[in-house]
């Protein structure tokens, strides 16, 4: 039992010690106005201006020289995981996975709030929140159409 306990206590003080190394580092390696969410896992392979930028337009970019998020090709990253023509739609996913890729992610969806939630006033004052999604082996479209919001 008190082996048990060592082993327990030994490996919840590694933990901590490697949860804020991290942070720590995290903290160091981006600038601050450069959302660290947004970062891809794969090396950015930068296109020839001339492929991103209509003549007379440019696109900004970041420190180094990735795409703004603004200018995500939204429709390339869904293709990569597209179901093909003669793959079973419900395989992958268990659900139809050709009608999710058809759907836009930008529609326009209804409040279904009870009214009693769309008339109360919300504080405005309130502390900006991060939200964090986890995915593993979804339908691309089906993250887009969580993460994008249109008023």
């Amino acid at each position: 039992m008190r082996r048990n306990v060592r082993f327990l206590a030994g490996f919840g003080v590694f933990w901590i010690v490697c949860v804020v190394i991290y942070m720590r580092k995290g903290n160091d390696s981006q600038g601050p106005t450069e959302n660290t969410a947004l970062i891809l896992k794969v090396p950015f392979q930068k296109t020839p201006k001339a492929q991103v930028e209509p003549p007379g337009v440019k696109i900004p970019t970041t420190r180094d020289e990735r795409l703004s998020w603004k200018y995500f090709n939204e429709k390339a990253y869904i293709d990569k995981t597209k179901v093909l023509p003669g793959e079973d739609a419900y395989a992958k996913n268990k659900f139809n996975q050709a009608a999710s890729d058809n759907i836009k992610s930008n529609r326009n969806v209804p409040d279904t709030r009870n009214p009693q939630c769309q008339n109360k006033n919300w504080r405005s004052d309130l502390d900006p929140t991060s939200v964090i999604i986890t995915f593993h082996n979804e339908a691309r479209s089906t993250l887009i159409r969580t993460i994008v919001r249109y008023a």
